[in-house]
């Protein structure tokens, strides 16, 4: 994860004031869809030109993924045009967008759990219209992200969670799993989950990666100026994820137990995921990863599960996919899990902590009542209170501030534009002891100044984080650019590969048939933390272990380790 440095003269804000309030007469057809093209002036933002235009930020985002990574002064932004003004009638989890009296789209936030095919049957539309209106959508979604979603005329969408639904509290907490409190054990009884083939001198491994291998005849190398517009070839997108699988692959050449890897290039179609399926050397798998994609991997999970051969799952956020599959393993840490871990580390590092859970909408209450029962269970010595953002606003956190306390603030606001705005207020107040804690996703963010974050003593929780600094690490990075000629990133996938392959391979080789038991062996991951659980008896493997890292002198280090700065402005 790069960090964004904004050195910005504060002449910059005053340059093309004017310029920066004409809307575009520039009008062009793509793909059927009419569009002002609007080209970049200096100082703007997707947020300025979202009300040049009086349109939802996300709407111009969503239908500009040919633009890589933050606006560019001189970039082409497409606009819809519509037919009249466009205008949000809804400000809650679902953004209801009405044009023409009547909804021809609507803004929805991914929950846990959800698929871009079960999002399809809430809405009555199809995943092929989904993908239409959000151009460049990968089948892997994730929580929190926003999706514009298709309304025929006439279509009533009512929220799952609405009072007046006909639902009560006992069928939403079944519709939202992660609202349940279940019994989860550190330490599980695998041994009696039974599985196809032992493993005697060889281990057959296959790998399902969308590598677009047909596609490379097709690349234009002449078009190739930056390293964002490799990124933007689809047979580049997962190579480094194979890369670094295949690295970690070469430390096991000379072991006694010989690997075989097979590596089958399957993005979501699923006629070519059945042939593949059918294939006799299919049954002589002792691990299956992947597919990456939804639909191909719930097929080959049905497979495999009739099948007993275990399979991984790299970064579906769905614990559903390992309910009642106990064959499937998955990566990533329920909410739950991840905000367990929150409220340990919490109550390790701060001395009687106030804390304040800060969730954008009244709402978004999933994940606030979620930690405010694990700061309960993990975290004695703490004070803690929930506010709703868009009730309370900065004057909330000021008036729940504690002067003699560390006053950490968890906040859980979703949109880029939101948490921006968020950031900076917050930042203004010049709080002392004041400790923000957020996804890492926020680090993305192109208009956040890390000099804010940096003030604000931001913790970061994340699935994967690499320190660059340990010697594993560098190792790999070298091998890698010497082998690949290229640099391995974390955006690419390299290290996740290496990490999947050295885990679940090494703990095969060196546990042979016991290996599924010995699962929680320490393999020293570079990307990943990692500690398997299964949740409940018939279930899968879950991961459920995150990072916690912490922003320091403008880098990114463990939660764990001291930070200099950190003696200078401790204040209570």
């Amino acid at each position: 994860m790069k960090i964004k440095f904004f050195w910005l003269l504060i002449f910059f804000s005053f340059v093309s004031v004017y310029a920066q309030d004409i809307k575009s007469n520039k009008i062009e057809y793509i793909n059927g869809v009419e569009y002002y093209i609007h080209t970049v002036q200096k100082g703007q933002t997707y947020y300025g030109i979202s009300k040049i235009y009086n349109t939802h930020v996300d709407t111009i985002i969503n239908h500009n993924s040919h633009i890589p990574g933050s606006l560019q002064i001189g970039a082409d932004v497409r606009i819809p045009t519509g037919k009249i003004e466009t205008k949000i009638i809804e400000d809650s989890g679902t953004k209801i967008i009405e044009t023409n009296n009547h909804i021809t789209s609507i803004w929805h936030t991914v929950e846990n759990g959800e698929t871009l095919y079960s999002i399809s049957l809430k809405y009555k539309t199809t995943v092929a219209k989904i993908k239409d209106f959000n151009q460049g959508i990968s089948d892997i979604i994730s929580l929190g992200q926003k999706i514009e979603i298709p309304i025929e005329k006439d279509t009533i969408i009512k929220d799952e969670n609405d009072k007046n639904s006909g639902l009560n509290k006992t069928d939403i907490e079944d519709k939202n799993s992660s609202t349940k409190t279940e019994k989860t054990a550190e330490t599980t009884d695998i041994k009696s989950i039974t599985y196809r083939n032992k493993i005697k001198n060889e281990i057959n491994i296959a790998l399902f990666a969308p590598l677009y291998a047909s596609e490379n005849s097709k690349i234009d190398l002449s078009k190739i100026k930056l390293p964002s517009d490799i990124s933007s070839i689809q047979s580049f997108r997962f190579i480094q994820f194979y890369l670094g699988f295949k690295q970690a692959l070469k430390q096991f050449e000379n072991r006694d137990t010989k690997i075989n890897l097979y590596v089958y290039d399957v993005s979501d179609g699923i006629s070519a995921t059945k042939r593949i399926l059918n294939k006799p050397e299919m049954k002589e798998m002792h691990l299956i990863v992947g597919p990456l994609f939804t639909k191909a991997f719930v097929e080959v999970q049905e497979w495999a599960e009739n099948n007993e051969i275990f399979i991984v799952n790299p970064f579906s956020y769905q614990s559903e996919i390992v309910k009642n599959n106990k064959h499937s393993i998955k990566l990533t840490a329920n909410n739950r899990d991840k905000y367990c871990q929150i409220s340990k580390m919490i109550e390790s590092s701060f001395e009687e902590a106030n804390i304040i859970i800060l969730q954008g909408r009244r709402s978004d209450s999933l994940d606030a009542n979620i930690i405010h029962s694990e700061l309960k269970n993990n975290c004695t010595n703490c004070t803690y209170k929930k506010l709703v953002y868009n009730e309370s606003g900065i004057k909330g956190i000021r008036d729940s501030y504690v002067k003699d306390k560390p006053n950490l603030v968890i906040s859980l606001l979703q949109g880029e534009a939101n948490i921006t705005n968020y950031v900076r207020r917050l930042y203004e107040q010049k709080l002392d002891s004041i400790y923000l804690f957020c996804p890492m996703e926020w680090l993305s963010y192109d208009n956040i100044e890390i000099e804010y974050l940096e003030y604000l003593r931001t913790y970061f929780f994340t699935d994967y984080y690499v320190d660059h600094r340990r010697e594993e690490v560098k190792n790999f990075v070298n091998q890698f650019v010497e082998d690949y000629k290229t640099e391995p990133s974390l955006e690419n996938y390299a290290f996740q590969g290496y990490d999947i392959a050295n885990h679940f391979v090494g703990s095969m080789v060196e546990h042979k048939n016991d290996w599924i038991s010995n699962i929680n062996y320490d393999s020293t991951p570079l990307s990943l933390r990692l500690g398997f659980k299964q949740a409940l008896q018939g279930n899968g493997l879950e991961n459920s272990k995150i990072h916690i890292v912490r922003l320091c002198n403008y880098q990114l280090i463990p939660h764990t380790e001291d930070c200099d700065v950190e003696k200078e402005i401790k204040t209570y």
